[in-house]
């Protein structure tokens, strides 16, 4: 399946309704984007059509243990 072998996505999510998949991927560049783009639109170019792009340029905050925590 293209979504579980390509190395740009970091998960996909298939959904019923409105929106059947919902996909994150992360690429370095608005190049790298646009061939990931049109791998997609290779792979599904009967039922694709995309909805929305949104840009995540620095993850400002995350799930991070405080240093030590592990330690004994």
């Amino acid at each position: 399946m293209f979504f579980k072998n390509h190395k740009s996505i970091l998960f996909y999510y298939k959904y019923i309704g409105a929106w059947d998949y919902d996909i994150g991927i992360i690429v370095k560049n608005s190049n790298e984007l646009r061939i990931f783009i049109n791998e997609l639109r290779k792979n599904f170019s009967e039922g694709i059509k995309i909805n929305d792009v949104y840009l995540i340029l620095e993850e400002v905050t995350g799930y991070k243990l405080p240093e030590g925590a592990f330690k004994i």
